[in-house]
């Protein structure tokens, strides 16, 4: 597993590093050719209104030189919020570590949009524009404008509350 996670910290200095379209098809982790991508042409636009885009950070690691002669551009902007819920809670800590960023054990925003899946659980437009799919049964009244809190579960997993109340629901990031 370590060697993996290794190879994977290595394509991402690497997605990094490219910003040439064409070079980030040939990066075979999804999230590391996505990375890429986003250096390359910035991150997507939400077409909802509601939802509003992180707020951009300032770079922690040195720009990288590409090997195009005509510009070089600074590797995209990772956030500790941007990271958080991507990837287990374990492959988490070492990947902040690996770029240079803050580990943090939870995220509090408000609900943009609140959606139901056709297998009646929620679906999770978040103000700060990730979107996070619910994982379990569990009821909770929720509401677009409530604030949420998701913070890291057991074994990987997140778990979504819901102001004062004690009541979690398992979710997962699909965004």
């Amino acid at each position: 597993m370590h060697l993996a996670l290794a190879a994977t910290l290595l394509l991402i200095s690497s997605a990094h590093a490219a910003t040439d379209p064409q070079s980030c098809g040939q990066i075979p982790v999804d999230m590391q050719r996505l990375a890429c991508y986003d250096a390359a042409f910035g991150p997507p636009a939400h077409s909802g209104a509601a939802i509003a885009a992180p707020p951009a950070a300032t770079p922690t690691t040195p720009t990288t030189p590409t090997t195009s002669s005509t510009t070089t551009a600074p590797p995209p902007s990772v956030t500790p919020e941007a990271i958080f819920g991507k990837v287990d809670s374990a492959d988490s800590k070492l990947l902040t570590r690996a770029l240079g960023v803050e580990d943090i054990e939870s995220i509090e925003t408000t609900i943009a949009e609140l959606r139901t899946a056709p297998s009646g659980r929620y679906v999770l437009a978040l103000a700060n524009g990730q979107t996070w799919a619910q994982t379990d049964d569990t009821v909770l009244p929720l509401r677009p404008g409530d604030v949420v809190r998701i913070r890291h579960g057991a074994m990987g997993s997140y778990l979504l509350g819901h102001g004062t109340a004690k009541k979690t629901m398992r979710v997962k990031r699909v965004d």
